[in-house]
């Protein structure tokens, strides 16, 4: 058994107490991240900070007593690490300098490591300070997405955006070209410090055909999963395609990760007919929910605790902390889930 209970969970162990950690749990709706935001130019101050980094990946850590940290950083350092001018704004989140029709931006180890050695530093740091009993986490945003971002500008939340350049030859070269640069990146966290690793597909759900869903999906993921195990066998890998619903039981099969992260499009009675005893299950408390806090907020937990109780299993959300989120209701799902209420 690991002293770290959150690992005993990923690698497939029914554990005592169910433990737990939240998406973007580090940032927006933390007064004590708002006192450092206020102190920074732009966001890229704050991932491109090892000490102010992971300061900040432990504020939730000691406010909550989470299973696990996660690395305080963002799926776009990878399209910076390639030399895709990133810039952050309040009100219309990340930009990036559309590439469409410039040349392919290359794959340069030494340039991608030295552009992202502030990150790998802060795992390094944050590694360090963590207890005996806290994972850290480590993440890449997955092909699709990647993709998604540095071809269109920013946010693709519609499939119309991004269309115009599937099967174009320099989106598949892109997408090769991403799924070497998600396993080194991926590799590198580990190589600092990392102890899982997850790979959130934001906009997997973008897509409706099924072969597209393969190609763009399935095949990619498969790869990175592969080419992560290649040089760490035992490093549980997350997987998150968000919005795919039923289609996870495929995704689970086709790709061999260990974790599942689900969001709201499958039901409890589907998981555990259809996951239970194939992959870890984590997930998945509503955002909104959490944001709205009161009883409904009590009710649901509950009802995830006792769905999944005899499943390895880790609670989680559907998708990140809304901004906004009260802190107090954060602290009343780490007290129910530290209670083992079901």
């Amino acid at each position: 058994m690991n002293n770290k209970i959150i690992i005993d969970a990923f690698k497939g162990r029914v554990t005592k107490k169910i433990p737990y950690w939240f998406l973007r749990q580090a940032g927006r709706y933390l007064p004590e991240y708002q006192k450092i935001k206020k102190k920074k130019k732009n966001m890229l101050d704050l991932f491109l900070n090892p000490e102010t980094a992971t300061e900040i990946t432990l504020q939730p850590v000691k406010r909550f007593k989470t299973s696990a940290a996660i690395i305080f950083s963002d799926i776009l350092m990878v399209p910076y690490g390639l030399g895709q001018e990133l810039s952050f704004s309040e009100k219309k989140g990340p930009h990036l300098k559309k590439i469409t029709n410039k040349p392919m931006l290359k794959f340069q180890k030494q340039d991608f490591d030295a552009l992202l050695l502030p990150v790998y530093r802060a795992i390094s740091m944050t590694k360090k300070k963590l207890d005996k009993k806290t994972a850290l986490i480590g993440f890449s945003g997955s092909p699709w997405t990647l993709a998604s971002f540095m071809l269109t500008g920013g946010p693709c939340r519609s499939l119309k955006k991004i269309k115009p350049h599937l099967g174009r030859p320099y989106f598949e070269k892109y997408i090769n070209l991403l799924v070497r640069v998600v396993i080194h990146h991926t590799n590198k966290q580990i190589e600092h410090g990392a102890e899982a690793v997850q790979l959130f597909d934001t906009y997997a759900g973008m897509l409706k055909e099924k072969k597209l869903i393969k190609k763009y999906i399935f095949r990619t993921t498969k790869m990175v999963v592969d080419g992560i195990r290649e040089k760490n066998k035992k490093i549980p890998i997350i997987g998150f395609p968000k919005g795919l619903g039923v289609l996870y039981k495929d995704f689970v099969k086709f790709t061999g990760v260990d974790v599942i992260n689900i969001d709201e499009s499958v039901s409890a009675p589907w998981v555990l007919r259809e996951l239970a005893g194939r992959v870890v299950v984590q997930g998945n408390l509503s955002p909104e929910v959490l944001c709205l806090g009161g009883k409904g907020l009590d009710r649901e937990v509950v009802s995830i605790l006792k769905s999944y109780k005899n499943i390895p299993f880790v609670f989680n959300l559907s998708h990140g902390v809304k901004p906004g989120t009260p802190v107090k209701n954060v602290s009343r799902v780490c007290s129910l889930l530290k209670r083992g209420v079901v």
